[in-house]
């Protein structure tokens, strides 16, 4: 029986436990995603958002607003970023889940970025968007493994301003947070 249902069940039965009370870890988190996909990523999502998917990219004049779409039936909240790691940036997708603890990239975009195996499970020198950020692989057997995740992490750090307009079907991230200059945080990546 899994932690999280061992601590429902105790909730139930212990006036003073709350299951609001309880810390998941990064780990231990997890997301029932059965209609996302790399595959999706790739193609439709790709199209949506008008760029390809981890396809090379510059890296980013740091742009404070960050547009994106809902995505598929279940509306899933979809962004583009510009992730840097080892002077390599690419185009990532991002689901944004503000229910995540912390955010990940799938061992794919990992890749990409030119991590080969083994893949550390936390990894510090990451640029998301020109921001120094430390990111988890998403975990191999989660039902997200081969997705990318923005977590209320990096959304708490940039003090985001979230808004989703379903009638348009559009979102819009406003990254009000720590301002860095792009090319102080290269320097800092490149002494590691």
């Amino acid at each position: 029986m899994s932690k999280l249902l061992l601590l429902l069940a105790f909730s139930l039965f212990a006036p003073s436990f709350s299951i609001l009370d309880v810390v998941v870890s990064s780990q231990d988190y997890d997301i029932l995603l059965l209609d996302l996909n790399t595959e999706l990523l790739h193609h439709e999502a790709s199209k949506l958002l008008k760029t390809e998917y981890l396809a090379d990219a510059t890296p980013p004049v740091v742009p404070k607003i960050i547009h994106g779409v809902l995505f598929g039936q279940q509306r899933r909240v979809l962004v583009t970023m510009v992730v840097t790691r080892k002077k390599i940036s690419k185009n990532v997708i991002f689901l944004v889940d503000t229910g995540s603890p912390s955010t990940f990239l799938s061992k794919e975009a990992l890749n990409a970025l030119g991590d080969d195996n083994p893949i550390p499970v936390v990894l510090n020198n990451v640029l998301i968007n020109g921001k120094a950020f430390s990111v988890q692989m998403s975990p191999s057997k989660s039902h997200y493994a081969d997705i990318n995740i923005l977590g209320s992490d990096f959304l708490t750090h940039q003090n985001a301003d979230l808004s989703v307009d379903y009638g348009c079907q559009t979102v819009r991230i406003e990254l009000r947070g720590p301002e860095m200059q792009y090319e102080e945080d290269i320097c800092e990546l490149e002494k590691h």
